[in-house]
């Protein structure tokens, strides 16, 4: 008798790169909240853009980390 391995959807990188890419920043930190196993997989596409200069953080990431902690 074979035993059956069931596989999540999210274990599949081609159907969480789908999923990962059709969220917002606001969805992202959303799914990111949900659960540890969760986190580690939403949590890191939302630092894909973080941007670093001499000048400080731009507004529009600043705008964007606040609608983040205010949802």
């Amino acid at each position: 008798m074979t035993k059956k391995f069931r596989t999540h959807a999210l274990d599949l990188p081609e159907i969480r790169s789908i999923i990962v890419s059709s969220l917002d920043y606001e969805d992202l930190a959303s799914c990111a909240r949900v659960s540890q196993d969760w986190s580690n997989l939403f949590t890191p596409p939302l630092y894909n853009s973080v941007v670093l200069s001499k000048q400080g953080p731009s507004m529009e990431s600043i705008e964007r980390t606040s609608t983040l902690y205010n949802a």
